[in-house]
């Protein structure tokens, strides 16, 4: 997981995939990693205490890996938001996933 972790957004289907197993053995792990992917899409606005998706980039630095990763983490950012919130409940965050 700590490889599938520190490769590129080609990597998060696969993470995802694991993820989405309900019986995996590393469930936390691979939540964490998920957890700090998002955050390189996401931004959180400390006046609101919220996270959002930060904007898709303009077609000349569209990547299919980054939006299909986007899109993959953007679908299931509450699931892995709560999840983490609960085995770190001094980093929960009040956050609106519908930006």
């Amino acid at each position: 997981i700590d490889t599938l972790r520190e490769l590129s957004d080609g990597a998060v289907p696969y993470l995802v995939e694991l993820w989405d197993d309900r019986t995996a053995e590393n469930k936390d792990e691979l939540t964490d990693a998920l957890y700090h992917r998002l955050y390189d899409y996401w931004e959180r606005d400390y006046d609101n205490d919220t996270f959002y998706f930060n904007k898709t980039p303009d077609f000349r630095g569209y990547n299919v890996d980054e939006a299909r990763a986007r899109a993959m983490l953007r679908e299931r950012a509450e699931i892995i938001l709560k999840e983490y919130e609960t085995r770190y409940p001094e980093y929960g965050y009040d956050y609106d996933v519908s930006r």
